[in-house]
């Protein structure tokens, strides 16, 4: 009869580095530091946090339509099980291995940020329901029927970190 036996010390030190992941997440979008110019193309923007034009932009406000783009984001990023297997399993290989994982995180979020500035660019082709384009005069003002773009300045202002759940600082 074969005997197999498991050496608890590195049993031990695989679940703390496991633990040590567990501790931290990866955050894509936009953090409230980055503002419009003041000589923004569309005055009502001027000087305005991106988080909060994002935020009016997501859920809508007064003359604004809700435009969820971020929410048509998570959920297509929860059904593409393809690039968890291609993000998320280098990470916990590096770990197993005792090799760095934190550049592979780097890489996944990378990933999520390139997919939000693609979920922008397509809206409203992304969206699984309609939603509203821009009022006639705005679209021939813009130039094109794009919502969420404009001069692709949000777009443009998309973040990514790894941080520890704990304090919230970029590890």
């Amino acid at each position: 009869m074969r005997e197999s036996k498991w050496d608890m010390k590195e049993w031990k030190s695989l679940v703390r580095r496991l633990s040590s992941l567990s501790q931290q997440q990866i955050e894509w979008g936009f953090f409230g530091n980055i503002r419009y110019p003041d000589d923004y193309p569309e005055r009502e923007t001027r000087g305005l946090p991106v988080s909060l034009v994002a935020t009016i932009n997501e859920y809508g406000s007064g003359k604004t339509p809700s435009r969820p783009f971020m929410r048509i984001n998570a959920e297509g990023l929860e059904q593409d099980r393809e690039a968890v297997e291609r993000h998320a399993v280098p990470i916990l290989h590096n770990i197993i291995k005792r090799m760095p994982y934190r550049g592979k995180m780097y890489d996944y979020s990378v990933y999520l940020a390139q997919a939000l500035k693609r979920d922008i660019d397509d809206y409203p082709m992304t969206a699984t329901a309609p939603f509203p384009s821009n009022a006639p005069m705005w679209a021939k003002i813009k130039g094109k029927n794009k919502p969420l773009d404009y001069t692709r300045f949000m777009m443009n202002s998309i973040e990514k970190r790894v941080v520890s759940k704990g304090t919230g600082e970029e590890v």
